[in-house]
């Protein structure tokens, strides 16, 4: 819309507004517009519209001259101007006004003043202030107070420093307005072409990148014609190449973002400079004391001052919210532009050292305070500055020391919070430039720590070699407080392995240790996982009590919880739930509050096993899937699979749910080595067979735990082992009484005299847990998970008849006529888009929706056999397929491998899954079927992921509307 004509002057004033440069496309903005709006309603008569070089500040001010502004308005471009003499001859120009020849510039001054009252009310655009800003006091100033109907809109990369001044700080573009922007451009640059959803995504990916400044995608947009979007985001890493501009109609300042970038660098002093290139170094949020100790003036500047004038400048971002500790950040962009002129500069390396000295010394002084009252608020400062801490880790080959030191102070919040995955790797490069730490305990505690880490990712193996290394780099220099805290990490680790003996044994090691050096924080954490091995009594540990009282003295929160969640432990395992879930519905509070999600995930195991031993399934079912969550969330966390596991032995209570329980068992049994989880799982898997009266199934799954077994002998994983013997031992009789035999009724009745009555009395002898007793809200833990299968066994064996196979409600009554369906071929396999499931011959449906590594892995069975290769795919290219990007020791993957190959069999391949020349591949000649993606109108079949896809744009934006 067109501005108001008006008479001369003003009408010279609007006739000499360049005409808008850029596309004619006006993007979102409706808050600065209406910003402007009502500070000029209100009253203000100089709003200055500040930020960086490419931010969109002149399209703003001409988009409210020409949409939302009623006064007559003329832009004034000062671009060229950089003197007062310059900036009084282009403001005479753009007025009309023939200005005398030798004037004094106080007599220029006072005849724009009147050239300008003569005007009336109008609005005066005065673009591109940023080199005249010391001028302001001299023209600005004077021209409001000399012609009060004026009003001015300033655009400039720095605040005029004005009385009268309202300043509006002007932002990137959102997501959505770079993305609708990016599409506006799209459809002029290719005749109308639309950007795919697909592209979409890329898009918003692209915004992000570089950090939503206009200017950056405008240029990015030009390479449309000759690059797809995808391509665009791939070569922005070299942004200051590809941000270029060919078009003839844009300021030289505009047509590359360097330049843009240029033009502000030029405005520069020297110690401004210096401080912008230094700020180079934080890649993230930095604090104004870490800018204190990092930049080094030279001249005996204030960094405050300085950095102040480049927030003024917009080359620095102030990133708190008022009120809140000043803290500072740079535009991505900006902080490319700078630290590439830092690179090849000395300061360069210096700088980097004050960042590394000022963050070690930042996370020495957290972890003086991560014990006791001070821990929750030590782990969160820790989780402030990560990313800066972060950096110095990985520069840990040029500051070895530093890198080290902080990796020691990070360990409460990498252990309690993931995902461990990235943690390792970061410790990974922390451990690899060891060699250059001066000191051999600061190189051994870092070892502990990745031990730590390790231990809870289930790399025991790995975990173990660590210790030992630091074992060795201590030597006979050993400290006590070490020397515990390697102690204590072994008995952690012969628990996991339910090594109880062990166990007990370093755990008693790391007590006397702990003491010795007065290390309050090892002994509490030993004292109370001690009491969690005491097998040997059913009387609580006196360590444990004595562990909540350290920890209640030290006013520590987390470790107070631990010690309620430990002393849960042992009531839980000798049957006692409700005790149990006492301590750990006191502790969960806590632990949410400091954010312990490893505790958390534990605790939640103990609860939701311990509220289905008590009856309430559904509660059960939810906790146990909170703690798989945060398992996943923390990175294929150690305690998965008895998450996994037990979930998939409550499934098994219920009608209806034996596609979910074969799955969560089936996945327990592939995430990890051998153990107690495993061998739980197997039983579930082995009731599964029994049930479908494959004998032969469920007779391999109890072999496969008794094997297990003889590694980890605990008494309640070793009950579950015996309850799938009676169990297979009544599918048995089961089956000759369905065969006819005249005796079965009398042999199912031995059977449960002989196993299932023996269950139900107490188990005596010293340190052993009672049994069953004919309830299942009582007795072992291991009674308690597969009693309502035993129970179910014996209602059945008193019946005298054969069970109805499957557990699936009966379906109601169609409502109305079916639709027609295509049928599938007949097909020894049929395999579901994506596949999401699989169906062995004419078996149920088996789900694969939510369970990635058996989909990869038949997956690239299938591959393989449509290829129609003769020989196997070895284990070496499966493990690569199905775990792709995990670093495991080859036997390890072997055996995990083993475990998936041997649950996709028991799930319904035996017969096509076979194994050749050391290798697998399906049965040759198999016919196998992919079906056909589902009519997207019909509701039958869709994904059963459990985690429903949800998003989706806004409401759009009303659109600003002129005001009269």
């Amino acid at each position: 819309m067109a501005t108001t004509t008006v008479t001369s002057p003003a009408a010279r004033l609007h006739d000499r507004s360049p005409e808008p440069r850029g596309p004619a496309l006006f993007v979102g903005r409706a808050r600065e517009l209406e910003t402007i709006h009502r500070s000029f309603e209100e009253g203000a008569r100089l709003i200055s519209v500040l930020g960086p070089g490419g931010m969109g500040k002149t399209c703003l001010a001409r988009q409210f001259a020409r949409s939302t502004c009623v006064l007559p308005s003329g832009l004034l471009d000062l671009s060229s101007a950089a003197s007062l003499d310059e900036l009084l001859a282009c403001v005479a120009d753009g007025l009309g006004i023939e200005l005398p020849r030798n004037a004094g510039e106080g007599e220029v001054c006072r005849r724009l003043a009147a050239a300008l009252r003569a005007l009336g009310p109008c609005l005066v655009i005065l673009d591109n202030f940023e080199r005249l800003v010391r001028f302001a006091a001299d023209t600005v100033e004077r021209w409001l107070a000399e012609a009060p109907e004026v009003s001015f809109l300033v655009t400039s990369r720095e605040p005029l420093g004005l009385g009268e001044e309202v300043r509006l700080l002007l932002g990137p573009w959102s997501v959505e307005e770079g993305v609708a922007f990016f599409a506006a451009r799209a459809r002029a640059l290719l005749a109308g072409g639309e950007l795919a959803d697909s592209d979409r995504a890329i898009v918003a990916q692209l915004v992000e990148r570089v950090d939503g400044i206009p200017l950056a995608l405008e240029l990015a947009a030009a390479r449309l014609p000759v690059l797809s979007p995808a391509e665009i985001l791939d070569r922005v890493r070299r942004r200051f190449e590809l941000l270029r501009c060919g078009r003839r109609d844009v300021p030289r300042r505009h047509a590359t973002l360097h330049a843009a970038l240029d033009w502000s660098w030029d405005l520069l002093d020297e110690g401004q400079r210096l401080a912008f290139l230094q700020c180079s170094v934080f890649s993230s949020r930095f604090s104004l004391e870490a800018a204190e100790a990092v930049l080094d003036l030279g001249d005996g500047q204030a960094p405050l001052d300085v950095l102040q004038s480049l927030v003024e400048k917009s080359l620095v971002v102030r990133a708190s919210a008022p009120g809140e500790p000043a803290r500072f950040t740079l535009f991505e962009t900006m902080r490319e532009y700078a630290a590439a002129k830092l690179a090849d500069s000395p300061a360069r390396a210096r700088a980097l050292a004050r960042h590394a000295g000022y963050f070690a010394g930042f996370a020495d002084a957290c972890a003086a305070d991560a014990w006791g009252e001070r821990a929750r608020a030590s782990v969160e400062a820790l989780a402030g500055e990560l990313p800066n801490l972060l950096d110095v880790v990985r520069r840990a080959e040029g500051h070895p020391d530093e890198a080290a030191r902080i990796a020691v102070a990070l360990e409460p919040l990498l252990y309690t919070r993931g995902p461990f995955g990235r943690s390792l790797g970061l410790l990974d490069t922390v451990v690899h430039a060891l060699d250059r730490v001066k000191d051999p305990a600061l190189a051994a505690q870092t070892l502990v720590v990745r031990a730590a880490i390790r231990r809870v990712s289930g790399r025991v193996a790995d975990a173990e070699e660590d210790l030992g290394r630091a074992a060795a780099l201590l030597g006979a220099r050993g400290t006590p407080a070490l020397e515990a805290r390697i102690f204590h990490l072994r008995g952690n680790l012969a628990r996991d392995q339910l090594r109880v003996g062990d166990a007990l044994e370093l755990f008693t090691a790391a007590i006397a240790r702990a003491r010795e050096a007065r290390d309050a924080r090892t002994l509490a954490h030993a004292l109370t996982d001690r009491a969690t091995v005491r097998y040997d009594t059913l009387v609580e540990d006196p360590g444990a009590a004595e562990a909540l009282a350290i920890a209640v003295a030290a006013k520590d929160l987390r470790m107070t919880a631990t010690v309620s969640v430990n002393r849960a432990l042992m009531p839980w395992v000798f049957g006692a739930v409700a005790e149990a879930c006492a301590h750990v519905e006191r502790a969960l509070p806590t632990l949410r509050e400091v954010a312990d999600r490893e505790l958390e995930g534990v605790a939640r195991i103990v609860l939701g096993s311990g509220l289905a031993c008590a009856g309430d399934l559904p509660r059960a079912e939810a906790e146990l899937r909170e703690a798989g969550r945060i398992a996943h969330t923390l990175g294929r966390h150690f305690f998965l699979p008895m998450a996994l596991s037990f979930l998939g032995l409550i499934l098994l209570w219920g009608p209806g749910r034996r596609g979910e329980a074969r799955a969560a068992l089936a996945e327990a049994l592939s995430l990890g080595p051998a153990g107690g989880p495993a061998i739980i799982a197997r039983v579930g898997l082995g009731t599964l067979a029994a049930d479908d009266d494959d004998l032969a199934q469920a007779e391999a799954e109890l072999e496969l735990g008794r094997r297990e077994l003889g590694t980890y002998p605990e008494p309640n994983v070793a009950f579950c082992v015996e309850v799938l013997e009676g169990l297979i031992a009544l599918a048995r009789a089961r089956q000759r009484a369905s065969a006819g035999d005249v005796t079965s009724a009398g042999e199912l009745r031995r059977v449960v005299s002989r196993r299932v009555e023996a269950w139900l009395e107490p188990w005596a002898g010293p340190g052993r847990p009672a049994r069953l007793r004919g309830d299942p809200r009582l007795g072992a833990l291991g009674a308690l998970l597969t009693g309502p299968i035993v129970l179910r066994a014996l209602a059945e064996a008193d019946a005298g008849h054969p069970r109805a196979r499957g557990d699936v409600d009966p379906p109601a009554p169609p409502a109305g006529p079916a639709p027609p369906e295509t049928p599938l071929p007949a097909a020894d396999l049929t395999v579901g888009p994506g596949g999401r499931w699989f169906r062995a011959g004419a078996a149920e449906e088996v789900d694969l929706s939510t369970r990635q590594v058996f989909r990869r892995l038949l997956g690239a069975l299938l591959e393989h056999h449509r290829a129609g290769h003769e020989d196997a795919l070895t284990v070496e290219t499966l493990i690569a397929a199905a775990w792709p990007g995990e670093r495991i020791s080859g036997s390890a993957a072997r055996n995990r491998l083993h475990n998936a190959v041997a649950t996709l069999r028991s799930l319904g391949l035996r017969a096509l899954v076979v194994t050749d020349q050391g290798g697998y591949r399906l049965r040759r000649g198999a016919n196998v079927v992919c079906a056909p993606d589902p009519d997207p109108h019909d509701g039958a079949r869709q994904d059963r992921s459990p985690v429903a896809a949800s998003g989706g744009a806004g409401a759009p934006r009303a659109p600003v509307t002129r005001r009269r």
